[in-house]
């Protein structure tokens, strides 16, 4: 998972949808929990900076803070229903 802290990235998914993350934004979060290839490509836009949370350190950080594992529940959830409305 990547967050912005600085700058601007470029997603673009294979339909061709293009969002911008910028700071404060976290991308990748999908690759937190499965191992599925990414269907989102990444481009810097400006000079960027980011923070890079690999799934080891992810796992580490759920153990040590399991108010984060609900935050993320909650998260994906309302993403799913986005989706599906």
């Amino acid at each position: 998972m990547y967050v912005v802290v600085r700058g601007a990235v470029e997603l673009r998914s294979t339909g061709d949808q293009v969002l911008v993350a910028r700071e404060n934004t976290a991308f990748g979060t999908w690759a937190l929990i499965d191992q599925a290839p990414s269907l989102v490509s990444a481009r810097t836009v400006e000079p960027t900076r980011v923070l890079c949370i690999d799934r080891e350190d992810f796992h580490d950080l759920l153990n040590e803070n399991p108010e984060l594992a609900l935050g993320l529940l909650q998260g994906l959830a309302r993403r799913v229903r986005t989706l599906v409305a």
